[in-house]
């Protein structure tokens, strides 16, 4: 079987490892979140194309400063940080949901090919994207992948 669209592969591989949210609500939840992560990706999809396509450092610099640091800024960091305080468990919905390793994804996209510090104030997703990031099965995932921006 062969399946497209990261979030219909994480799906599919919620329901198959657990990783599902328990209730109806909290399924509904994630499907919200991993939704506003898609929305954030195609709202930078501009700088991102400034990265894979080999633009202009002035080009790039660009996108980065009008697009890609209030996209951040003023809609995903203030989205998820208030999501994961209501949470108070770590988690986007109370208990490890696949929606959590998409959000984990993009933080760690977002400091590691973006800027280091641009969550900084935002310490929930920072504080998410380090315990997911340690999960020893991911851990040992994370070491034997190839190295891709995007």
């Amino acid at each position: 079987m062969e399946i497209a669209q990261s979030a219909v592969i994480l799906r599919y591989l919620a329901k198959k490892h657990g990783l599902e949210a328990k209730t109806v609500k909290e399924q509904a939840v994630c499907d919200m979140y991993a939704e506003y992560i898609q929305d954030f990706i195609m709202n930078i999809r501009p700088w991102i194309w400034t990265i894979t396509k080999n633009s202009s450092e002035e080009e790039k610099q660009e996108k980065f400063n009008n697009l890609f640091v209030p996209q951040v800024t003023e809609n995903f960091g203030p989205i998820f940080q208030k999501q994961l305080e209501k949470s108070g468990t770590g988690y986007l919905v109370g208990e490890l949901t696949w929606a959590d390793f998409m959000l984990a994804e993009w933080s760690d996209k977002i400091v590691t090919v973006g800027k280091s510090d641009i969550l900084d104030n935002f310490p929930k997703i920072l504080e998410h994207r380090n315990k997911i990031l340690l999960l020893p099965n991911l851990q040992e995932y994370l070491k034997n992948r190839t190295d891709n921006k995007f």
